[in-house]
């Protein structure tokens, strides 16, 4: 069958029905994930030649149960609202145990815990983002020096990778054609 808006309703049938508008084989729990796999059709593809809203589905009530069923199960925001801790110690005495994930605090309402959780979340990322920019020293065979303010600039200067002369630093090898050396 080709596969054009005269056809539309036809397709749509099909699709509900769980039948591939394209090879006709059926019985499928998710049509739109064969018309891609075995045809090469996205199913966004699909949607937009058949003018559908990119929401529709075509899975199976069961397969629709199921995906629904793992995303509550998953939901890391719905898991971390309803089980967040409740043990009363005063909120400025925020202590860590021997366990890091274990946090001692008294978090009355939901938009405390969320606001907690930002904080978190945000000190984290600061401390991802810390570039450290640790000197370094290029020694010629002739022990001439060149001194790079990170192994950052040192690779682009000499052509090669940052993990060369990181291997380099570590296991005092060459990288370049030079030896290398942490400025102290």
């Amino acid at each position: 069958m080709e596969i054009n808006i005269e056809n539309r309703e036809q397709i749509i049938k099909l699709l509900q029905a769980g039948i591939c508008p394209i090879c006709s084989k059926g019985n499928f729990k998710n049509p739109l994930q064969h018309t891609r796999q075995a045809h090469s059709l996205n199913s966004q593809e699909l949607k937009d030649i058949l003018l559908l809203n990119r929401d529709a589905g075509f899975a199976s009530p069961d397969l629709s149960e199921k995906h629904r069923e793992n995303a509550l199960k998953n939901d890391s925001v719905h898991t971390m609202l309803n089980n967040r801790p409740k043990i009363d110690v005063n909120p400025t005495d925020l202590t860590k145990t021997k366990f890091s994930s274990t946090i001692k605090t008294k978090l009355d309402t939901d938009s405390e815990y969320k606001e907690y959780m930002l904080k978190k979340a945000k000190k984290a990322q600061q401390k991802a983002h810390i570039v450290r920019q640790i000197p370094v020293i290029r020694i010629a065979d002739n022990e001439q020096e060149n001194i790079y303010e990170s192994i950052t600039n040192a690779a682009k200067a000499n052509g090669v990778t940052i993990g060369a002369i990181r291997y380099a630093l570590q296991h005092n090898t060459k990288s370049a054609g030079y030896r290398w050396k942490y400025k102290e």
